[in-house]
């Protein structure tokens, strides 16, 4: 028989449900993890070994549209060792409503005001007991399995400094793949210097055992973006790597995520980080490192220069286009650049 959560703060069975057992998905949604789920995996692995417990927290504000889709998809891995959390900001637009019909599921949640992201998270992770840990914006989107294929790759003893990390990919608002994705994991702290300015590891397919946060230290709440980049680097060094070779989440670009809405804030927050870490990496590696930050930074203001120029403020655009100038000169050889100088000019149609 099947234990139930009895209240939000009681005593907790950490067996994942199944679709059979959790609210009906609203009208229209199918597919993953409206009306199918993964595997309920056995109490035990094959060999009679425990499964490591897994401690999932999301923090949430204002994603009421999203968040059920991704409470499905951590309730939905059968897995058999769960703790979840869901911290939320005091949201104003529905999501606790969403939240509390999945609260016997749920190890702990609450409504508040909170300091930031990286405020949430650590109450959040301060509410669990598991020895392998993860987060999953209210955004964002688990795979079928995924905590199945994590927890083959974290073995005893379960208090071994590890990182795991998968593959992710992009959607849009309404759920349809993009073309972007995250392949290239890296394997050591040299590797997230070269391509963080692009991609590094994809956050909701990375987790990391309990061992090495509580030696890394908690999560930065100076920042307010790339929290992440910024914990990955203190793991790494030490922590043992582990990549799996597969999708383990899809993330969600819409214009209201942090990514997306604040880029060129992202691109000077890593900036910041990197020179923050700067001892980590030898000065070649930390040179390339900062200049992509600067051609990144350019290229996205040459972006909000396009945007400018089609919402007719030429002004605007110009003033754009002069600081991505001076951040990095390279962006002048950039088709981007060069396409809405000649729009400017007239010599290209807007």
């Amino acid at each position: 028989m099947r234990p139930t959560l009895a209240t939000n703060k009681g005593s907790f069975i950490l067996r994942c449900p199944t679709l059979s057992e959790l609210p009906p998905p609203p009208p229209g949604k199918v597919g993953w993890p409206w009306t199918q789920e993964s595997a309920q995996l056995p109490d035990t692995k094959d060999d009679g070994r425990a499964w490591p417990r897994i401690s999932i927290v999301t923090p949430s504000y204002n994603q009421g549209q999203y968040i059920e889709e991704t409470i499905r998809s951590v309730l939905l891995q059968g897995y058999p060792d769960l703790e979840y959390v869901v911290m939320d900001a005091a949201s104003t637009d529905g999501t606790m409503e969403v939240v509390q019909k999945y609260r016997n599921w749920i190890h702990y949640s609450e409504s508040k005001k909170d300091k930031g992201q990286s405020d949430a998270l650590n109450r959040g992770f301060s509410q669990t007991s598991g020895a392998l840990l993860g987060w999953m914006c209210s955004d964002d989107v688990f795979m079928p399995d995924t905590l199945a294929k994590v927890a083959n790759e974290f073995t005893e003893p379960f208090d071994q400094k590890l990182i795991i990390a998968g593959m992710s990919e992009y959607r849009d608002s309404s759920g349809t793949i993009t073309k972007w994705e995250v392949k290239d994991t890296p394997k050591n702290i040299v590797e997230i210097f070269s391509i963080c300015t692009t991609k590094y590891f994809a956050q909701p397919s990375t987790f990391f055992s309990r061992t090495a946060l509580e030696s890394a230290g908690k999560i930065s709440e100076r920042l307010q973006y790339c929290m992440d980049l910024d914990l990955w680097l203190r793991l790494a060094q030490i922590s043992e790597i582990k990549t799996i070779n597969t999708k383990l989440s899809w993330m969600r670009m819409h214009d209201e995520s942090k990514t997306v809405r604040d880029e060129l804030k992202t691109l000077q927050a890593i900036e910041f980080i990197l020179a923050d870490h700067s001892g980590l990496v030898d000065s070649v590696t930390y040179e390339k490192a900062q200049v992509g930050c600067k051609i990144q930074q350019a290229k996205s203001l040459t972006s909000a220069a396009l945007i400018a120029l089609k919402g007719g403020d030429r002004a605007e655009a110009w003033r754009d286009l002069r600081l991505a100038f001076g951040i990095s000169r390279r962006v002048i050889f950039t088709r981007g650049w060069i396409g809405v100088v000649l729009r400017l000019l007239g010599l290209k149609r807007a």
